[in-house]
């Protein structure tokens, strides 16, 4: 691995407004998930689920250079790279929580700048993770990964967790938050039969598939992948928006309350978004 770099300054066009947030249509037709694999060169992973009828949004392979559609809101993330990244071997982006970091926070954020004016209804997206070794869950189970941020209204509706306490296991969820139906899609845990276990200190490929429901019903659509194999497949969900518009890296730890114990990482590689209408 080599010397991590810090971030890149870039301007904070629409920052404030997301570090505050995160700190404190028509039904698709599909019966199943996509199968045209779209693998960057030089990946070790080989099975991808982006549907070829996607139009590509931004690639973040989280390197100390700058990429148009991508915007560094805090200097926080540092960079490094390791052969064994299943995505783009060339470079990882790492966010630290030092020990004592208090709970309800991120250590830092990160994002595609605004697309909503593309009107996707539909977003695609995947990245590798990696957490340390150490990582400890908080309390409240909240360890959360990447936001999903919708317009009309603009809010950040749908966000990924490692649900898990302490050194306890780790499970991906989808969670809504300020839908209409939070009760039915707050808590979003793995629905076909396969694991969405998140193991610490090995690369995880997570693919999430997010459609807006039709206005006033529930026949939106959440699919995901863990490590090519789907684990989530929802297609009742409402969320009652008009559509995508940003997405976020903002790995706050919580919940509130409680401090990390002793330092511990998030790393991230090749985060990818594509839309379609």
């Amino acid at each position: 691995m080599s010397r991590l770099l810090p971030a890149p300054s870039r301007p904070t066009v629409a920052g404030l407004l997301l570090a505050l947030a995160l700190a404190g249509c028509t039904p698709d037709a599909s019966t199943g998930p996509s199968s045209l694999p779209t693998v960057p060169a030089g990946s070790l992973f080989t099975t991808l689920h982006e549907a070829s009828t996607m139009t590509g949004v931004v690639t973040q392979p989280m390197n100390p250079a700058n990429v148009a559609g991508w915007s560094y809101y805090t200097t926080t993330v540092t960079f490094g790279t390791d052969a064994a990244g299943p995505l783009s071997p060339n470079s990882f982006g790492r966010m630290t929580y030092p020990k004592g970091f208090a709970g309800g926070r991120a250590p830092g954020t990160t994002s595609s700048t605004s697309f909503s004016g593309r009107g996707y209804k539909e977003i695609y997206v995947r990245a590798g993770v990696r957490l340390s070794s150490n990582f400890y869950g908080h309390p409240s189970a909240t360890n959360k990964f990447l936001h999903f941020w919708s317009y009309g209204p603009q809010a950040n509706r749908v966000f990924l967790s490692f649900e898990g306490v302490g050194t306890g296991a780790l499970n991906l969820q989808v969670r809504c938050q300020g839908s209409p139906d939070d009760s039915k899609c707050g808590h979003l845990k793995a629905n076909t039969g396969s694991s969405a276990a998140i193991a610490r200190g090995k690369w995880n490929v997570i693919e999430v598939r997010l459609r807006v429901n039709t206005m006033g019903q529930s026949n939106g659509i959440v699919e995901v992948w863990v490590n090519g194999i789907r684990t989530h497949y929802y297609t009742n969900i409402r969320l009652d928006v008009g559509g995508w518009g940003i997405v976020s890296w903002s790995p706050t730890w919580g919940g509130v309350g409680s401090t990390v114990p002793a330092a511990q990482t998030m790393d991230l590689e090749d985060l990818k978004v594509s839309g379609k209408p």
